[in-house]
């Protein structure tokens, strides 16, 4: 309950979908494609004081929780889900196991290029 009044609509579904795409480990288009469309929802000010990524490690956290049983506040929404979602024709989601950590930044490979200077270089025209 608490994330769904935490944060906006809007930021709470872009990070359900960049932790999803975090766990299949999509590629960074499919993450361009999600924070685009948020930018025409959201005020830019939000997502650059991190709000998005905040969103996304609650949402991990969750997922965790509920994926090792210790959360018993959502024990039987959860298990419906897991249900729902175990069948072939839904590709056995519910098996997924949540990645060991959140993405500490979204999309996940602007992380890397900072650790390895190539986010500064990129900026400035160099390759």
């Amino acid at each position: 309950v608490r994330l769904h009044y935490q944060y906006p609509h809007a930021v709470l579904a872009a990070a359900a979908l960049a932790l999803a795409l975090f766990a299949t480990r999509a590629p960074a288009e499919a993450y361009r494609s999600v924070l685009e469309d948020l930018a025409l929802a959201v005020p830019e000010e939000a997502l650059l004081g991190g709000q998005l990524t905040r969103c996304c490690q609650d949402i991990h956290c969750l997922w965790v929780q509920t994926h090792d049983g210790s959360c018993s506040a959502t024990a039987t929404f959860t298990q419906q889900l897991g249900s729902k979602f175990a069948v072939a024709d839904r590709h056995e989601v519910s098996a997924l196991a949540p990645p060991t950590l959140a993405p500490l930044a979204l999309p996940p490979y602007a992380q890397a290029q900072k650790a390895t200077g190539a986010g500064r270089a990129a900026q400035n025209g160099r390759h």
